[in-house]
């Protein structure tokens, strides 16, 4: 393991609490263990994959139409 990700062993944990009414933003392929405790009114936990850009640009981040498209149409949905 050591030879095939050398940089491993250099790795620093993160913690957090999130607390009722915040999210947590993941970059895409961060490594993450979650750990949910109920409230009285119980809780819920939403996980949106979204597709990491891969385009050649900031200013156009994804190779295809599809990512914006989908964006651009629920956005439109939502504010008709």
């Amino acid at each position: 393991l050591k030879e095939r990700y050398p940089n491993l062993l250099d790795a620093n944990a993160a913690f957090c609490d999130v607390e009722a009414g915040s999210i947590l933003y993941l970059p895409a392929s961060w490594f993450h263990e979650v750990t949910s405790y109920g409230a009285a009114d119980g809780h819920l936990a939403v996980n949106y994959w979204l597709h990491p850009p891969d385009g050649d640009s900031f200013s156009a981040p994804y190779s295809s139409g599809f990512w914006p498209n989908d964006y651009r149409d629920r956005f439109d949905n939502e504010c008709k």
